[in-house]
């Protein structure tokens, strides 16, 4: 299912160790990629769409819902400079399709 996952792993000694954490999120067949940068970005960053009027979702890699906004054209700005540094799951809901892009802020 969805959710944030890591692998463990170990020697024939017994050390183990991590991986980085990952979200894992389902895609449904109405799911698509949308046209996001610069990426990874510092401030305003642009996102390209292939409809108008979208609701924006903005996620913290853990899933917590941080801003949602609307999009009303195809081209849109967003400023991100208030965000800290770290990845988010960025989610334009349309009517019938979901697109999706991971944004990476330094």
């Amino acid at each position: 299912g969805a959710g944030i996952y890591q692998v463990q792993w170990a020697n024939t000694e017994g050390c183990t160790a991590w991986s980085e954490e990952v979200l894992i999120s389902p895609v449904s067949e109405n799911s698509r990629v949308m046209n996001v940068y610069p990426n990874p970005a510092n401030g305003l960053v642009n996102i390209q769409l292939p409809t108008e009027n979208c609701r924006l979702k903005v996620y913290e890699i853990n899933g917590k819902l941080l801003q949602e906004m609307p999009l009303f054209s195809r081209d849109n700005s967003v400023d991100f400079s208030s965000y800290p540094s770290g990845s988010y799951v960025m989610r334009a809901v349309g009517n019938t399709t979901v697109y999706s892009a991971i944004l990476h802020i330094q």
